[in-house]
C-alpha cells in the first residue's frame, strides 16, 4: 500500500473517541500508527500481533504492557480484532485503502479467478447476461450503501460465471439477502459483503443454502 485515506473529520469518529478517551493523546497516535504499520509491513489488513507490539514499543519509547493496553482498548472498541496473534484492521480493506491498492486487489483477485478456471472466457461479457449483472449489482449496492459498478470488469465476470452454471437471478438476490443479515454491522466481516466473495464457485452453495433468519436468532441469544 503506498498510502491510506485519512478523513478529516477522523477525530470524531465514535471508536476513535472512545479510545483517546482513555488513552488521551497516545491512543490517537498509536491507532495512526499502526495504521501506517499494516500498510506499509502488512497484507489485506492484517499484520503480526508480536510485531505491531514491537514497532508501537520501540517508536513510542513506552513499556509494553502500556502498548498492550492502548492496543487491546483499540480492539475493544472495533477499531481491530485479535485473532490468532493477528492485528486486524477492517478500515485499510474497507475504506481506508488508496485507488492504486484497491485496483491491484482487484486485479490480483481476477487473476486467481482466471488461473484456478473460475472463470474461462475472460475477454467478453454477453449481453445476455449484462442486465442480469445490472440488476444484482444494483441490488447488492442498495442493501449495503456500497457502489459496487456493473462496468466492472471483474464484477460482470464473477456473476456471469454464476449464471452460465444455470444459477439464476433471484439465486444471487437471496445470495445476498442471506449474506447481508449476517454481516452487515460487522465490522471484521462487512467487507466481505463484495461480488469476488458472495458469488465465489466455492462459497454461493453454501450462501445461497444458510438459513435465512439464524444469524438474527443468534444476535438476540447473545444479548439475553
Amino acid at each position: 500500500m503506498k498510502y491510506f485515506r485519512h478523513k478529516v473529520d477522523a477525530h470524531a469518529d465514535i471508536k476513535i473517541q472512545q479510545l483517546s478517551r482513555e488513552f488521551p493523546y497516545v491512543g490517537y497516535a498509536v491507532f495512526f500508527y499502526l495504521l501506517e504499520m499494516i500498510g506499509r509491513e502488512g497484507k489485506e489488513g492484517k499484520l503480526s500481533y508480536p510485531k505491531a507490539i514491537e514497532y508501537v514499543t520501540f517508536y513510542f519509547q513506552d513499556k509494553r504492557e502500556e502498548v498492550e493496553k492502548v492496543i487491546k482498548k483499540a480492539a475493544e472498541v472495533g477499531l481491530f480484532t485479535i485473532e490468532e496473534n493477528t492485528l486486524f484492521c477492517p478500515k485499510l480493506v474497507n475504506g481506508y485503502s488508496d485507488e492504486w491498492t484497491t485496483r491491484r486487489r482487484r486485479q490480483h483477485m481476477l487473476d486467481i479467478l482466471e488461473s484456478s478456471g473460475e472463470v474461462k472466457n475472460v475477454s467478453t461479457v454477453t449481453n445476455k447476461y449484462l442486465e442480469t449483472v445490472k440488476e444484482v449489482l444494483s441490488y447488492l449496492n442498495e442493501k449495503t450503501g456500497k457502489q459496487y459498478r456493473w462496468q466492472s470488469r471483474d464484477n460482470q465476470l464473477i456473476i456471469t460465471a454464476r449464471l452460465k452454471e444455470k444459477y439464476s437471478k433471484e439465486d444471487l438476490l437471496k445470495v445476498i439477502d442471506n449474506q447481508c443479515e449476517r454481516w452487515l454491522g460487522d465490522e471484521k466481516m462487512e467487507p466481505y459483503l463484495r461480488p469476488i466473495t458472495l458469488f465465489s464457485r466455492s462459497k454461493i452453495e453454501s450462501y445461497l443454502n444458510a438459513h435465512l433468519g439464524l444469524a438474527s436468532k443468534m444476535k438476540d441469544w447473545g444479548k439475553k
